[in-house]
C-alpha cells in the first residue's frame, strides 16, 4: 500500500482480528479456532478483521495491478464471512461431511 494511513489501518485490522483469534483459542483449548467461528457466527466479531485487511490487500492487489483471481476475493472474503454471520445460505456447507472425527475414529452420526 502506498498510502501510509491506509496501511495502518490495515494492519491494526490485522493485529485485532489476531488478537481475536488468539482470545478464541486461548477461552476454547478443545476446539480449533475455525471450528469455534462456525458453531458461533457472532464470533466473526473477533476474526473478522482480519479478514478485513485481507480484503483491502485483495482489493490492491486486484484492481492495482490486475489479478483477477485477487479481485475476485475482493467480493467472495466479506460476502462469506457476511453470509456466515447473518446466517444466508446455512446448511450449504457441513462442517461434518468428512466421516472420520479429529483422531481417525469412524463417525456412527453424519
Amino acid at each position: 500500500m502506498y498510502v501510509d494511513p491506509i496501511k495502518k489501518a490495515m494492519q491494526a485490522m490485522w493485529l485485532a482480528g489476531f488478537i481475536g483469534s488468539v482470545g478464541i483459542a486461548a477461552t476454547h483449548p478443545d476446539v480449533s479456532v475455525p471450528a469455534f467461528v462456525a458453531t458461533h457466527p457472532a464470533a466473526v466479531w473477533l476474526v473478522g478483521p482480519m479478514f478485513a485487511a485481507l480484503t483491502g490487500v485483495a482489493f490492491k492487489e486486484g484492481m492495482c495491478y490486475g489479478k483477477a483471481e485477487c479481485a475476485a476475493l475482493f467480493f467472495v472474503v466479506p460476502a462469506t464471512l457476511l453470509g456466515h454471520l447473518t446466517g444466508v445460505g446455512s446448511g450449504a456447507f457441513s462442517l461434518h461431511w468428512f466421516p472420520y472425527d479429529r483422531v481417525g475414529v469412524m463417525n456412527a452420526d453424519p
